[in-house]
């Protein structure tokens, strides 16, 4: 018989989950996502951390908060990489439902897995369920990623009106949830092996093999800070991903994106033209055209993180930062065709 625990409400059988958190250098990073895992008043799981040859204390860590430590391994002519460390982990696992973390999330609550768990039963229990936690900051730098919270979500082409007119993009990288059947029917993580997109690829694979890919938005279960190293690794960070998951979104949602971006850069010129022509008038009108669209910029950063209400006023930063990183993504990923990420050249 399989290990199953049932949930608070007594109604819906959960059964044994893997938790896999596939972990390159996250000494830093794993107490916080180790200490709410411990707190959860659902117990049945079993946590896998898979050390992607750190050159720090992350088994050390991981061992000490009660997880089994065990080393990427070679499978088959897979690069090192997130990929391998899934898969690894995978082949490791007990439980008939897997549960991939990156190690920069958080559980909010100690009912948050059990809740998160039972909504897989939404979906059948079957395929891939993947949350976007909510995106929290802790440095002022760390804004700079607001836009992009945004247009990750956006590009998922499921949080919007005409959801039911396109299909799903993608899965969300930081929390992926399915169950071990679909996990190997699909190929995994094995056959996703040529994407620096884990998450798009594998998604893909689903679809392919068809089975359900679904994506929640994570507020009230699950928290992640992205780069607390600075901004050299959020640079890092969104370059790498930026232009390939962009190839991915549905062209009319990418086109509503992309005038948002404009209407961004260019609030602030009939401001700038007032000011120099010396209208009081035309002055007020447009400093208060260009708080409005402030607002709307901060509602919708606001939905995705816990960003600073300094948006309202300097949002055409945050813009115009996103600009000048999807054109080094883009080439980086197109010319250069290589990425930097945890000190490895990823080759495109």
């Amino acid at each position: 018989m399989p290990n199953i625990e049932k949930n608070n409400h007594g109604s819906r059988e959960i059964p044994l989950v893997s938790i896999i958190i596939p972990a390159r250098n996250e000494e830093r990073r794993l107490p916080s996502l180790m200490r709410s895992i411990r707190k959860q008043q659902f117990k049945n799981y079993e946590v896998i951390v898979v050390d992607d040859d750190s050159d720090d204390d992350t088994s050390s860590v991981a061992k000490y908060y009660g997880a089994e430590v065990i080393l990427a391994q070679p499978i088959n002519d897979m690069p090192p990489g997130k990929q391998r460390a899934c898969a690894s982990g995978a082949i490791q696992a007990k439980g008939e439902w897997l549960l991939f973390l990156d190690a920069d999330v958080k559980l909010v609550s100690e009912h948050s897995l059990e809740q998160f768990l039972s909504t897989y039963h939404t979906y059948q229990c079957k395929g891939i369920l993947s949350l976007q936690p909510y995106h929290q900051t802790g440095k002022f730098y760390e804004n700079l990623s607001a836009v992009f919270s945004v247009i990750v979500i956006a590009g998922m082409n499921v949080f919007s009106i005409w959801r039911d007119k396109f299909k799903t993009a993608g899965s969300f990288g930081p929390v992926i949830l399915c169950d071990r059947i679909s996990y190997f029917q699909s190929g995994g993580h094995e056959a996703a092996e040529d994407s620096i997109m884990d998450d798009f690829a594998l998604s893909d694979l689903f679809t392919r093999n068809h089975l359900p890919v679904n994506n929640i938005l994570g507020y009230g279960y699950f928290t992640l800070r992205m780069y607390p190293e600075g901004i050299k690794s959020l640079i890092e960070g969104w370059t790498k991903n930026l232009a390939t998951a962009s190839q991915s979104t549905h062209p009319f949602i990418m086109m509503l994106v992309i005038f948002w971006v404009l209407g961004g850069l260019i609030s602030i010129i009939p401001f700038l033209y007032a000011v120099i022509y010396g209208d009081v008038i035309l002055i007020i009108i447009a400093f208060s055209a260009y708080i409005l669209f402030g607002i709307s910029v901060y509602r919708r950063v606001h939905g995705a993180g816990d960003f600073s209400r300094w948006t309202v006023l300097i949002y055409p930063l945050f813009f115009m930062f996103f600009v000048f990183i999807y054109s080094y993504s883009f080439f980086r990923t197109h010319v250069l065709k290589s990425v930097k990420w945890k000190g490895r050249n990823i080759k495109l």
